[in-house]
């Protein structure tokens, strides 16, 4: 009996460490949502509604590198993602 106890301990001592190190080299992306920009919209537009109350330079500054814009122009009907709230 203690054999089986010792060897359950020593694999479960050896799994764990294991575990962890795959997860933790993981990464997840962040949930987004598809958006189809309408006339009018600008990207501080949607930073604002977005995320009212944040500084809106770093939410448009999110925006760009999540949809990989060189500049903040957006045309009607351009789809872009969003950061899920």
């Amino acid at each position: 009996m203690k054999r089986i106890w010792l060897s359950l301990s020593l694999a479960a001592a050896l799994l764990v460490p294991g575990i962890k190190a795959v997860s933790a080299g993981q990464e997840h992306p962040a949930p987004t949502v598809d958006y189809v920009v309408q006339p009018g919209d600008t990207l501080w537009i949607i930073a604002g509604d977005l995320r009212p109350g944040e500084d809106r330079r770093r939410v448009v500054h999110e925006l760009l590198e999540l949809n990989d814009l060189r500049y903040p122009s957006l045309i009607p009907g351009q789809r872009i993602v969003l950061p899920a709230s």
